[in-house]
């Protein structure tokens, strides 16, 4: 794929995948630069966008989410306190559907020169909408519906964190 700024495209026959290749800025950056490979390219007209999916991504290194957050990991054992947990959901939310990944304190080797291992937790947002059948040259309509489903990802992220841990983060509204 082409480099342009600090995202990378892919385009495949099926698919247009966009990723962030350096640190996450903020979405008004990012954005501008997905609207940028819709300019660069000059779609042809037949290309018919079926479905399509916004991935947020955000690691805390050394953060215990567990604390930090409106989830609470239980099963059938109550006297159980999980150290480390894996957690992963589908559900609808609003027109799409949401796939929510929550991992806390996960071993990772941080690749230093002593193999120093570090507790990671990351949630995952993925938001996809399905069935939207557009064509590519209908730049405004994507473009609001991506911008759309970045909202989705917003609610969901603030909903799953507490208002303290939210405020450390110095979100951008």
């Amino acid at each position: 794929g082409q480099v342009l700024r600090s995202i990378k495209e892919n385009l495949s026959e099926n698919s247009l995948v966009i990723n962030c290749n350096e640190k996450y800025e903020s979405w008004s950056v990012y954005f501008a630069e997905v609207k940028d490979i819709f300019n660069f390219f000059n779609f042809d007209t037949n290309i018919v966008i079926e479905k399509f999916g916004l991935r947020y991504i955000s690691e805390y290194p050394n953060i215990d989410l567990k604390d930090n957050m409106k989830f609470d990991f239980k099963f059938g054992f109550p006297d159980i306190k999980s150290k480390s947990y894996s957690f992963n959901t589908e559900f609808e939310y609003k027109d799409s559907l949401a796939i929510l990944t929550i991992r806390n304190q996960i071993p990772f080797n941080n690749n230093s020169d002593n193999n120093e291992i570090i507790k990671v937790s990351l949630i995952d947002i993925d938001v996809v909408k399905e069935n939207i059948n557009m064509n590519l040259n209908e730049f405004d309509a994507i473009l609001k519906s991506i911008e759309e489903s970045h909202i989705y990802e917003k609610e969901i992220f603030f909903n799953l964190l507490n208002e303290e841990f939210l405020k450390s983060l110095n979100p951008q509204y």
